[in-house]
């Protein structure tokens, strides 16, 4: 008589929703906002922008 055991299957079932779970994540942090800080600067007839993230809020 063969058996077969499934207890495998449950694992696989995890780590496949734990991977569409991560792949929502990264797609939902492409929508998500930020606050930036943006710096201008003149070079000739053009103008050049750089911009850094602001990770923690000042007051005012």
């Amino acid at each position: 008589m063969t058996t077969i055991a499934i207890k495998h299957t449950t694992g696989s079932l995890k780590r496949f929703s734990y991977a569409v779970e991560n792949c929502l994540k990264a797609i939902k942090s492409l929508f998500t906002l930020e606050e930036v800080e943006v710096t201008f600067t003149q070079v000739g007839d053009s103008t050049r922008y750089s911009y850094t993230k602001v990770t923690h809020k000042h007051a005012a």
